[in-house]
């Protein structure tokens, strides 16, 4: 069985969450949870805080929030847990010390350990770093970033056979002129949203 995971945060930064909700409505066999970034759209779309203080580090798209997206996301769970296969998997965006904002990059310490030795394999974002780490039977992955490298490492997932225990990452390539017009338009002051693209070029 293909399945795939989705580790959080549709939205904050970048642009057209109303037409990823609609590609991840039509998947079949897509597994997925919300990140901090979704839980501050909401919160913003509620009434429960103000987009305005995160214009400058995230850019303008919380100016643009979509009523198709925020319905996708809100109905997301913070924790997703999943049985595959005779695999017991887990997938959150941070860590589970914090599910929402806990960062786990690939040299530090591994917290909350038995959480983790409960699933066979652990699915996490939020630092956007590619990460793969065992402890006893159970395996920590971490993707990367399909739309925000920051490891340098390119944009790009990673591929799980479970059956072999094989975890690959592959890197991915696109015409980003269309998102930097678009930063230009919407957040021209903001020097990185831009940077970030092409980091590790």
């Amino acid at each position: 069985m293909t399945a795939f995971f989705f580790c959080g945060d549709m939205h904050g930064y970048y642009y057209g969450q109303h037409e990823i909700a609609e590609a991840f409505r039509k998947m079949d066999n897509l597994y997925a949870v919300k990140g901090n970034h979704d839980k501050i759209a909401i919160d913003i779309a509620y009434g429960n805080d103000n987009a305005k203080r995160y214009f400058a580090q995230y850019g303008h798209s919380y100016a643009m929030l979509d009523e198709t997206a925020l319905e996708y996301v809100s109905e997301l769970p913070e924790v997703l847990e999943i049985e595959l296969e005779t695999k017991k998997i887990a997938i959150i965006h941070g860590t589970f010390e914090n599910v929402l904002n806990g960062r786990m990059y690939p040299k530090d310490p591994l917290v909350c350990k038995e959480e983790y030795m409960k699933y066979d394999y652990v699915f996490c974002g939020h630092t956007h770093f590619r990460d793969i780490r065992r402890t006893g039977n159970t395996t920590i992955i971490n993707p990367g970033s399909l739309g925000q490298q920051r490891d340098g490492r390119g944009f790009g997932y990673a591929y799980v056979d479970t059956d072999a225990g094989d975890v690959r990452f592959f890197n991915v390539s696109y015409d980003m002129s269309e998102l930097e017009r678009d930063i230009k338009n919407y957040d021209p002051d903001n020097k990185k949203l831009i940077d970030i693209l092409h980091r590790g070029e």
